[in-house]
């Protein structure tokens, strides 16, 4: 998703590409940059426009949705598929509620790469869609949706994965060096490719 700056920052972006980029040092609550206005700083870091974010990502699994479906409702199973699994050796988990369904929780902590989190599945319709509401604590603060969609296709299933949010001041800050579509859409990728490996051997 891109959005469009003010045009003096879209000159000023521009005219600063032939040396390595300087995002400046952060004083007080703003960001500083050398003959930057604080406003402009400000706009080319964090544009105002890029609160709200989406994220999605398919694949077609050669399995029927009732094989995939307690994949993703049961956090038990995202172990077999999860892309952050092995990001922490150590990592610290915790279930409670129901193993499956509306109310079953996963949290999580571990080392810097792993954070702090939790989700829980606030809605579920058997072989066709499960919703997550996704709290990050660590490394930073966020609250996002998650909507998994599973389509029959023949007796293939699509299966969607999508997350959406509004970009705190940090999200703001950090999706302006790094694209947060293919920041997170690379983890989607690879764990829908895990999901569809796992439904496959059933």
């Amino acid at each position: 998703m891109s959005h469009p700056l003010p045009q003096h920052v879209v000159r000023v972006v521009l005219d600063d590409t032939a040396r390595r980029p300087d995002f400046g040092r952060y004083r007080q609550g703003r960001f500083e940059r050398p003959g930057f206005s604080s406003d402009e700083t400000e706009a080319v870091l964090a544009p105002k426009t890029s609160d709200e974010f989406r994220v999605e990502r398919s694949i077609v699994i050669d399995a029927s949705p009732g094989t995939v479906f307690p994949l993703i409702d049961n956090f038990h199973r995202w172990t077999a598929w999860s892309p952050w699994e092995g990001v922490d050796p150590n990592l610290r988990r915790t279930y409670t509620g129901p193993d499956s369904g509306v109310g079953a929780t996963y949290s999580w902590e571990g080392n810097r790469k792993a954070g702090k989190g939790s989700m829980s599945i606030t809605k579920s319709v058997p072989d066709t869609q499960v919703v997550l509401d996704l709290e990050f604590q660590k490394p930073f603060s966020a609250q996002n949706v998650t909507t998994f969609l599973l389509e029959p296709n023949s007796a293939r299933t699509t299966v969607r994965w999508q997350m959406t949010g509004r970009k705190n001041r940090m999200l703001k800050l950090f999706g302006f060096i790094v694209n947060m579509d293919k920041l997170v859409g690379k983890d989607f990728d690879k764990g829908l490719a895990q999901l569809k490996a796992e439904a496959e051997k059933r």
